[in-house]
């Protein structure tokens, strides 16, 4: 179910305490009437692998999995699967009933993975009778955790009908708190934005809930899945709301007793450079130095090396191109005149709607460095002057106002290779570019770029 988000299925996690060593997996079944879809992922919580089914949905194949948990992933639906190394595992459901009609047989693991689908299904109604998981972010403090302890007492109950080994009982109860305390986690931002409460804290009710927490455990980030988002969480928060400052982050990283922690955590800030998470806006020259020191994957190193060449083609250290462009009131201004100030330019256009989006934003910033070292400079890419000024006065754009003398043809255009507007670039106080393409006033990381680059 689409409303049902990976959190949920982390209320299923488990992970064996035994393991049986250098034996492959063997994975087969069949997801029925599958027509029009072919694709079944599975995924460890790191890595994913792709499996493509036959016409008729059966699939068959190996892996060299260590003993664990997984997700079986098809379509927008997830399973939870118990994968014990040395076994022969069939999985069966139906594409069009997935969440009642799965199966998973196999000899050692088949109790386990029979108690997973009922844990699945038993939080899942119990979910659905609530509003559906997502509703649980929009319930008072006091009602969510009453809501939390409830289903956690449940699934602990549920554990007990289940004649399952001592070893597995011990490592689920554990792994049923992990899950836990990873939904409690989600709450205060989900709560701050959904009912419109910014200024919402946690009370000591709330933060009692992770006393004894620790963040060092290399069998439990290996064994639970929800330890592993425990740990992430606290070191990514705490890496982005530090930057540009990241060094003492890495730091940590780096003398974290869970030894993958590191890789993996190189893995994560890979994987929202390349799809452009608006956090890494701006911060793309530190996120990559960081990266190249924590990761072990050949992958990444490859990408990191293509991402130099692109660099060495950036305007990004170099001098700015100069513009001499005509101003509001008619005067010519030089952006060279500008140096000894930090520089921030807009590019924009009256015809641009997400231009137009920024506008607010930006007031923002210029208010809170009012008076300050920093000069921003509006640039249009107008044809129609008269058009231009309208929109000035329209909306009151302080700063300095200018306009390209070529349009897109102009030479500090075309020197920056604007492919779309807006754009926003940000130049320090000796005129060489710091951000080609800098975070937008919308994006909290342009105050962090500016505060640093005015202590220099």
């Amino acid at each position: 179910m689409k409303r049902i988000t990976y959190i949920l299925f982390l209320v299923l996690l488990l992970f064996s305490a035994c393991s049986k060593k250098n034996k492959k997996i063997k994975l087969s079944g069949q997801i029925k009437n599958s027509s029009g879809y072919n694709i079944l992922t599975i995924n460890n919580g790191v890595n994913t692998d792709t499996i493509t089914l036959n016409k008729d949905g059966a699939f068959k194949s190996v892996f060299k999995y260590a003993s664990g948990y997984y997700f079986l992933q098809y379509a927008n639906k997830s399973i939870p699967v118990f994968l014990q190394q040395g076994e022969k595992v069939i999985v069966t459901a139906s594409a069009n009933n997935f969440e009642n009609s799965l199966q998973v047989t196999s000899k050692e693991t088949a109790e386990i993975n029979n108690y997973l689908v009922k844990k699945y299904n038993h939080n899942r109604k119990i979910l659905e009778a609530l509003g559906g998981y997502q509703s649980l972010f929009l319930y008072s403090e006091k009602r969510f955790l009453t809501t939390m302890d409830s289903l956690k007492n449940r699934n602990l109950k549920l554990l007990k009908t289940f004649n399952l080994s001592n070893n597995f009982v011990v490592a689920e109860r554990k792994n049923i708190r992990y899950n836990y305390l990873s939904v409690l986690l989600e709450y205060p931002e989900k709560y701050r934005r959904w009912q419109y409460r910014p200024d919402y804290e946690p009370t000591a009710m709330f933060q009692k809930r992770f006393q004894n927490l620790t963040f060092n455990s290399e069998e439990d980030y290996k064994m639970f899945p929800a330890y592993k988002m425990l740990v992430f969480n606290k070191f990514q928060q705490k890496y982005f709301q530090n930057l540009p400052n990241s060094k003492q982050v890495v730091k940590e990283i780096f003398q974290s007793k869970i030894e993958p922690f590191s890789n993996d955590f190189a893995n994560m800030l890979y994987l929202k450079m390349k799809y452009k998470s608006p956090e890494t806006i701006g911060m793309e020259k530190i996120l990559l130095e960081d990266i190249g020191k924590l990761t072990k994957s050949k992958r990444v190193l490859n990408w990191l090396e293509e991402q130099k060449v692109l660099n060495t083609l950036s305007l990004e250290g170099q001098l700015s191109p100069d513009f001499n462009f005509e101003s509001i009131s008619g005067k010519k201004v030089k952006l060279s005149n500008l140096r000894g100030k930090v520089v921030y330019i807009d590019v924009w256009a009256t015809w641009c709607g997400e231009c137009r989006k920024e506008f607010s934003h930006l007031k923002k910033i210029e208010a809170l460095y009012h008076n300050s070292n920093v000069v921003f400079v509006g640039l249009s890419l107008d044809k129609d002057k008269n058009k231009w000024r309208k929109m000035i006065n329209q909306f009151q754009l302080k700063g300095v106002q200018v306009i390209a003398d070529k349009v897109w043809m102009s030479d500090f255009v075309l020197a920056y290779q604007f492919g779309a507007i807006p754009r926003f670039i940000l130049i320090d106080k000796q005129g060489y570019v710091v951000n080609a393409d800098a975070p937008r006033p919308s994006n909290p990381n342009l105050i962090k770029l500016l505060d640093n680059l005015l202590k220099k």
